[in-house]
């Protein structure tokens, strides 16, 4: 039940002092398919520790997308520009990025 829901959505990471990961489902019904079981989120959110610094605290977070995910704009993604190659470079965002077919969208400074 967690593959789908998780195939349609996309991952924004917010770097911090201590990191937010936002997955973003893009419908209600994704959304709610994936959160109807709380083991899915205590799931995910032990995958996510596992492929962090040991002891590492983060934020994980759900949402549904107002919108179409649509194209990155120009210089976000993996351009060299504003971090995203960085950002697609670490180990973590490697492993999210391939479990949720993702791109790097959005990197905030």
């Amino acid at each position: 039940m967690t593959a789908s829901p998780l195939r349609h959505s996309r991952l924004r990471m917010e770097e911090s002092e201590s990191p937010t990961f936002e997955v973003i489902f893009s419908d209600p019904h994704q959304h709610d398919l994936f959160l109807a079981d709380k083991s899915n989120k205590n799931t995910l959110r032990t995958f996510l520790s596992g492929k962090l610094a040991p002891a590492s605290a983060f934020t994980l977070t759900f949402s549904v997308s107002p919108a179409p995910v649509s194209t990155p704009p120009a210089g976000v993604g993996g351009t060299g520009q504003g971090g995203g190659e960085d950002l697609q470079n670490r180990p973590i965002v490697k492993t999210l990025l391939e479990m949720f077919e993702g791109r790097v969208l959005d990197v905030s400074a």
